[in-house]
């Protein structure tokens, strides 16, 4: 074989190499960035959205409502309430991060087969927010 085309053959080997290499890093960054971004979610969690639940949930067992609170996962809280009327009525929400974006998704449904979901970035999620998304939860019970 010739020099010159050993050299390029060496060559595009590196490019090759240097590519593989580049796309590991990319890898790994999403991957990091994927683990900031459950991590902030977990904080959010334990700081705000299971003690705002808990506080909801003192006043709704305080008026003899049902109420069930549980992390599906680590990354999912389901809140289960059933309002005592004369026909009890039945919710629930569950707060979770959203699989593929570094946002916060909110699912709701309702004893009616009613569903709903949003989704909001990470950085909304506080007290008064998880407060409204409850609040949106009671008002389909009631309507």
């Amino acid at each position: 074989m010739e020099d010159g085309k050993i050299k390029e053959f060496r060559k595009l080997l590196t490019t090759i190499e240097a590519n593989a290499e580049q796309d590991q890093l990319g890898e790994r960054d999403r991957l990091l960035e994927r683990n900031r971004v459950v991590y902030r979610f977990m904080s959010l969690k334990k700081e705000v959205i299971l003690p705002t639940l808990r506080t909801l949930m003192k006043d709704l067992d305080r008026k003899g409502h049902l109420t069930h609170l549980y992390e599906k996962t680590p990354e999912k809280v389901r809140f289960d309430v059933q309002i005592q009327t004369r026909v009890p009525k039945r919710g629930a929400i569950e707060i979770s991060l959203h699989p593929s974006e570094p946002k916060v998704k909110v699912e709701y449904g309702w004893s009616t087969g009613a569903r709903e979901s949003e989704v909001h970035p990470l950085e909304d999620v506080q007290g008064a927010f998880v407060t409204d998304r409850m609040m949106h939860l009671l008002r389909g019970l009631i309507t």
